[in-house]
């Protein structure tokens, strides 16, 4: 049963009246009124009024007083008091593109996104877009910062939204996921194996055709720069994780490179002879062939 606060009130014609208020009526009276003291005369205590988990400001009026004193960052609190996710990340948005805005630019956006949690993948999906076209390298914060909100989200959704969104992020997406949070998907163990693969084998055919003529390519992960590195990688991760299927990977690598992976992922399947002759008569290793 609701509990009722009876009020006396002085109404315009003289005459006195009495007014029952629930509590929570009440408690929104004294909440929003202490917030319009606030803004007249101490505004540092808006934001720690918002932020109290029982604060009971109205909503409506709340919005209007803010907006009119242009106090957005204490209106995205209330927003996110009230769990209204959507209304503050459009006023994230909005003044975001505003160059004389205290909210200007993308950090509160990543900010706020990050501790939405999966019950708000919709939602962090449609702001992430934008943030990832200004900024990738903090756009993919939103999925790997290390909070519990952030390591919570279904990374196989999230995978294909990157698919969608940021390709150039599903490698440091995928190694994040894998190395930083030991995740032992098994297909998210494929897929950075086959984006590893796809990559190198791009950046090899540049490479191969910046050698002068007769040079030979250096052995797979003594190459310069980003080609290089990927290889070394790649190699590692064949050699290292146990949670990848070498079957399923296999089909992938051609036959007239990638001589070092294949031996790998051949030795996995317990096929030791082919391994062996790649290393032996292909690349010429023996010390690998030994082992």
């Amino acid at each position: 049963m609701t509990k009722q606060v009876q009020l006396q009130t002085l109404p315009t014609d003289g005459s006195s009246a009495s007014v029952k208020l629930s509590q929570r009526q009440q408690l929104q009276i004294i909440d929003t009124t202490l917030l319009k003291c606030y803004l007249q005369t101490n505004d540092a205590l808006i934001a720690p009024l918002l932020r109290l988990r029982d604060n009971h400001c109205h909503l409506d009026e709340s919005e209007r007083i803010l907006k009119k004193y242009q106090k957005f960052s204490e209106l995205i609190i209330l927003y996110q008091r009230k769990n209204l996710h959507k209304r503050a990340l459009d006023m994230l948005l909005k003044q975001a593109m505003k160059p004389d805005s205290a909210l200007k630019g993308h950090e509160r956006t990543v900010q706020y996104l990050q501790h939405l949690g999966r019950e708000h993948l919709s939602l962090i999906f449609e702001f992430s877009t934008w943030v990832l076209k200004v900024n990738p390298e903090d756009g993919l914060k939103i999925f790997t910062e290390d909070l519990p909100e952030v390591e919570g989200l279904p990374r196989e959704r999230v995978l294909a939204y990157l698919q969608q969104n940021g390709q150039d992020l599903i490698i440091p997406y995928l190694e994040h996921v894998v190395h930083e949070w030991k995740d032992k998907t098994v297909h998210l163990h494929n897929t950075l194996v086959h984006h590893y693969r796809q990559r190198v084998q791009a950046l090899m055919a540049d490479y191969k055709d910046s050698l002068p003529e007769g040079q030979e390519a250096l052995a797979a992960g003594r190459e310069p720069g980003d080609l290089g590195e990927l290889h070394r990688k790649l190699i590692a991760l064949l050699e290292t994780s146990t949670h990848y299927l070498p079957q399923a990977v296999l089909v992938h690598f051609p036959f007239d490179a990638f001589f070092e992976e294949r031996a790998i992922l051949l030795g996995r399947l317990g096929r030791h002879e082919q391994a062996l002759a790649i290393y032996t008569y292909v690349i010429c290793d023996l010390a690998k062939a030994e082992l």
